[in-house]
C-alpha cells in the first residue's frame, strides 16, 4: 500500500547497488539514509548496512562528509522488480529518534533510470 510521508530511491546495477531511504527523526525532521553494496548482485533477501551522513554544509569551506553505520536495510525481489525494503536504525549526532518500518513496495511509475 502506499504510505505518503517515506520513500525509496533504489539504484542497481550487476555489481553495485544503492538505496537512498527518505525517513523522519523523532522529531518529525525530514532525513535521508545510505545503503549501498557492491560485488554481484543477487535477487534473494539481503541485509545492507545503513549509513547516516554528518559534515555535509552546503554555506561552509569544503570538508569530507562521515558515513556512520547506524543499523540494517533489507530488501527483496521478484522476478525484475523490488517486492519489499526495510529500514532500521537508531539516529546519532544529536539527531533525536529511530526509523523502524518494513513494507511492501508499490513504483512510483514504472521503471525508470538511464539507458546505457
Amino acid at each position: 500500500s502506499v504510505q505518503p510521508g517515506y520513500g525509496y530511491s533504489v539504484q542497481v546495477n550487476p555489481n553495485y547497488e544503492f538505496i537512498a531511504s527518505f525517513v523522519y527523526d523523532g522529531n518529525g525532521v525530514p532525513r535521508y539514509l545510505l545503503s549501498e553494496r557492491g560485488g554481484a548482485f543477487n535477487t534473494s533477501g539481503t541485509t545492507i548496512d545503513v549509513k547516516q551522513v554528518s559534515g555535509f554544509c552546503p554555506l561552509c569551506a569544503l570538508t569530507p562528509t562521515v558515513k556512520t553505520t547506524i543499523g540494517t536495510t533489507t530488501r527483496s525481489y521478484t522476478t525484475s522488480s523490488i517486492s519489499s525494503i526495510g529500514v532500521t536504525g537508531t539516529f546519532i549526532n544529536g539527531v533525536p529518534g529511530t526509523w523502524n518500518v518494513s513494507s511492501a513496495v508499490t513504483p512510483l511509475g514504472g521503471v525508470q533510470g538511464c539507458a546505457p
